[in-house]
C-alpha cells in the first residue's frame, strides 16, 4: 500500500505532464497501476486545492477538472467530439479593447471549441 504523500505526488506528477486540465477520472485512470481509488483521487485533489498545490478549472458543459497552479496564464482548447480539453498558450494581444468603456479588466478566460488533432484524423477517415 502507498503512503499519503506518494498519491499525493503522483497526482502532481500527472497534473505537471498533461496537456490539460484533467477530471478526477482521468487522474485515476492514468494511476490505475498504483491501484489508486477514485475517493482517494477526490481527497488529494481536496487537499491539494486547499493547500495551492491544484486549481479547478470549471469549463461549460463539461465536468470539473483539475491542473497545477504553477502553471502560467493560459487558455484552453476543448474538442466537441471526444470532449479532451489541452491548454492552448500565447497572449491575446488588444484583449483590452474588447473591454466595454468605464469598465476595469481583472482577469479573462479564453475557450476554444472544435476538434482536436485525433478527432479531425479519425473524422477524415470516417469520410
Amino acid at each position: 500500500m502507498r503512503r499519503h504523500a506518494d498519491y499525493r505526488q503522483l497526482i502532481r506528477d500527472v497534473l505537471r505532464d498533461a496537456a490539460g486540465p484533467l477530471t478526477a477520472d482521468d487522474l485515476r485512470t492514468a494511476l490505475v497501476e498504483t491501484g489508486i481509488g477514485i475517493a482517494t483521487v477526490y481527497r488529494h485533489l481536496k487537499a491539494g486545492l486547499h493547500d495551492g498545490d491544484f486549481v479547478s478549472v470549471e469549463l461549460p458543459d463539461g465536468p470539473l477538472r483539475f491542473e497545477s497552479a504553477s502553471r502560467p496564464h493560459h487558455h484552453y482548447f476543448a474538442c466537441t467530439r471526444c470532449e479532451k480539453v489541452f491548454d492552448v498558450e500565447g497572449d491575446l494581444d488588444g484583449i483590452e479593447r474588447l473591454v466595454p468603456t468605464g469598465f476595469e479588466l481583472n482577469d479573462h478566460e479564453v475557450i476554444l471549441s472544435g476538434l482536436c488533432r485525433d478527432c479531425v484524423s479519425s473524422y477524415e477517415r470516417e469520410c
